[in-house]
């Protein structure tokens, strides 16, 4: 319901609260639904796209944060993905058993 054009990118905020609470209560909040197996620790990465793993599917899924349809995902070689991190262009994907898997953000390849 945030018109992303009036954040604040250096503040990480809308400097007007009257306008977020003027926006809050006349909000329509809709219930989205999404089909994702286990997701696991979402995270909103520095691209704004919201970020899980699913450990049933073994699976790294970004979604658009504002409607949830997937925007690209791809399988993952972790045992049981269970945590996602991000950091300098990467995603880190802790799990169960195996090392920590390092993917380029921009192609979602495995760094070696």
């Amino acid at each position: 319901f945030l018109n992303r054009s009036k954040l604040d990118r250096k503040r990480c905020c809308i400097p007007n609260i009257t306008e977020v609470t003027s926006q809050l209560e006349t909000a329509r909040l809709e219930s989205v639904q999404v089909a994702a197996g286990r997701p696991r620790c979402l995270i909103i990465g520095s691209q704004g796209w919201l970020v899980t793993v699913d450990e049933f599917r073994k699976s790294l899924l970004e979604y658009n944060a504002t409607n949830l349809i997937i925007h690209r995902n791809v399988s993952v070689s972790a045992d049981v993905p269970r945590s996602i991190a991000e950091h300098g262009g990467f995603y880190y994907i802790g799990s169960d058993n195996d090392p920590i898997l390092v993917i380029d953000i921009s192609n979602l390849s495995v760094v070696n």
